[in-house]
């Protein structure tokens, strides 16, 4: 979760500031430090994106302030126990803790103005850990100020013009075991039956774009965070007509 989301806050931010802002913000900053965000063992993006909006989220990549510490070549198919592993002795470090960087830890936050969700969600989010702040809903505001509720198409149409005009947004999926083989081409759940039964757990993705097979079906294309190693170079594209009936959620902020 903390690597789509913080992928998304990264885009987001270099896409807002026209391409002079380049560095990667923190995954371990989130893992770390948002006690309400989560962990490696199941986390909620959303809750993430609202982090980076009231605390701010810290310089990571390589050479930032927190450095990303997993190994981004965890093998194919990536095992969780890769991030598991050393999950409980994570603490929030609020200091830089690559030796070679110059800012301070609190000079080094950088914030969005606004989290929100594309999917109506239910949930509310935590602002200061104790009031509660409904987040804001695209396709649910949309919803309530016409007639009739939208179709799949005209989601997917405002879905495409987000990523559009201001960048990726985190995808949420349930995943089978077939999806962690992934190798190339255009993934789709097989068999279709028994698939809720299948389910491994539920997964973050960082969505970057769409397309159209050679049958004329829609997919999305996202990144992963199994390594280059992984599907075409870290990348898949995903079948959106057999995935959205077992559940998309999508979840981005404003810089």
């Amino acid at each position: 979760m903390a690597v789509a989301a913080a992928g998304v806050a990264s885009d987001r931010a270099c896409i807002h500031s026209n391409g002079t802002f380049r560095s990667l913000l923190s995954e371990e900053d989130i893992v770390g430090c948002c006690s309400e965000c989560g962990s490696c063992y199941g986390g909620d993006p959303l809750r993430a994106l609202t982090y980076w909006v009231n605390q701010g989220l810290v310089t990571g990549g390589r050479d930032g302030c927190r450095p990303y510490s997993f190994d981004r070549q965890c093998g194919v198919p990536c095992s969780p126990a890769t991030f598991f592993d050393g999950e409980e002795k994570r603490t929030c470090i609020r200091r830089c803790q690559n030796i070679y960087y110059q800012n301070k830890y609190e000079d080094d936050k950088h914030f969005a103005t606004m989290a929100y969700s594309m999917y109506p969600r239910s949930m509310t989010v935590s602002v200061d850990g104790k009031e509660r702040a409904q987040v804001p809903t695209i396709i649910g505001h949309l919803n309530e100020t016409q007639s009739t509720p939208m179709n799949l198409t005209e989601i997917r149409n405002i879905l495409m013009k987000e990523l559009y005009l201001f960048g990726p947004t985190t995808m949420a999926f349930p995943v089978t075991e077939e999806f962690l083989h992934y190798a190339s081409g255009v993934f789709r759940p097989h068999p279709l039956d028994g698939f809720n039964d299948r389910i491994v757990y539920w997964h973050v993705v960082r969505l970057i774009g769409w397309g159209h097979s050679e049958d004329g079906s829609h997919y999305w294309l996202g990144v992963n965070s199994f390594g280059s190693h992984w599907g075409d170079n870290g990348v898949f594209k995903i079948n959106t007509d057999s995935m959205e009936k077992y559940g998309l959620e999508y979840e981005t902020a404003l810089v």
